[in-house]
């Protein structure tokens, strides 16, 4: 199988699970189709209880690490419920090209979290979907200070 396809498999298997406990907002990034030695894939998740955990990926090589965090829960939480009533726009993107992935998750009442899509330009589905609510602008800036990249692919 090539490498190429074995990556979007990859791609594909972590996008599946998409509402995530204790994750309030999330960013994934994806290369594309690069070289090998240049595929650097990374999670970085802000979860509920104030963590911030990076996952590092690159040619079989991986990092983790997590760090704590001082969060102010309510501004954020009320940000994402803002995001969620948020209208996604969709469009043609370019397939083979970076991914870039931010979700914010909703916890219901029911106790079950639901993936607000903040923004997504799949190179691997040729998709990119915006989220209307000014609010999903400013989740993507605070993802992206804490998270570093900040506009990397946007």
């Amino acid at each position: 199988m090539s490498t190429k396809i074995c990556r979007w498999i990859a791609l594909y298997c972590c996008l599946i699970g998409n509402a995530q406990a204790g994750v309030l907002l999330e960013k994934l990034t994806f290369p594309g189709f690069v070289m090998q030695s240049d595929a650097i894939s990374k999670s970085c998740k802000i979860q509920e209880d104030g963590t911030l955990s990076l996952d590092i990926s690159l040619d079989g090589m991986n990092s983790k690490r997590s760090q704590p965090m001082r969060l102010t829960k309510n501004s954020i939480k009320s940000k994402i419920n803002e995001a969620a009533a948020g209208k996604i726009l969709s469009e043609s993107f370019p397939v083979d090209v970076p991914t870039v992935i931010y979700k914010a998750y909703q916890k219901q009442a029911n106790g079950s979290y639901t993936a607000i899509t903040l923004y997504e330009a799949n190179g691997g589905s040729g998709e990119k979907k915006t989220n209307d609510a000014q609010s999903a602008k400013t989740l993507m800036n605070f993802i992206d200070v804490n998270c570093g990249d900040p506009l990397a692919y946007r």
